[in-house]
């Protein structure tokens, strides 16, 4: 386990770097999806990007169709920054641009997506959320007297959602 790293942390740049920071601050968790891209820049050169969700909380369909497949197509020939990417690529309404750990983590823990480029210090905070409507409920099959009447009943992936929308905790 390497050093403790603090919210206010600024990102490296170092795309690995900032994965495993990402990872090793949230503990690696089976729901955090990382899909690493290879961008195609004007001057020939490939820039490595990677795009982070939590699946349950944002909606694939908005990742796929507003994030991963607008950074696939990007026009050759386009010289590929943090800013041509937020100002003419992602076709998502809400992006937010943030430099440290926290405030990355916090808006994966909301819903957002998040896209960092090789490089770059930054990443995009990209709204995304969407999740199964269904709100934890009162136990029908095993009732209880006193303490918490909250039931979950769907496949585990939902259950980890609901939770996660309740506990905004990177260590969940």
């Amino acid at each position: 386990e390497g050093p403790p790293h603090k919210d206010h942390d600024q990102l490296s740049g170092s795309l690995d770097q900032d994965l495993q920071l990402i990872l090793d601050t949230t503990q690696n968790p089976s729901d955090l999806i990382v899909r690493e891209l290879l961008l195609q820049s004007g001057d020939g050169l490939q820039i490595r990007a990677a795009v982070l969700y939590i699946d349950g909380l944002a909606e694939k369909d908005i990742v796929h169709q507003c994030v991963i497949l607008p950074l696939m197509q990007i026009a050759p020939g386009a010289q590929v920054t943090l800013s041509y990417i937020e100002k003419f690529v992602i076709t998502a309404s809400g992006i937010k641009r943030v430099g440290t750990l926290g405030e990355s983590i916090t808006g994966l823990l909301y819903s957002n997506t998040l896209v960092l480029l090789d490089g770059v210090a930054e990443t995009l905070l990209i709204t995304s959320e969407g999740w199964e409507h269904r709100f934890v409920t009162n136990p029908t099959s095993e009732p209880i007297i006193r303490g918490p009447q909250d039931a979950f009943n769907e496949v585990l992936r939902t259950n980890t959602a609901l939770l996660r929308r309740k506990i905004k905790d990177p260590k969940l």
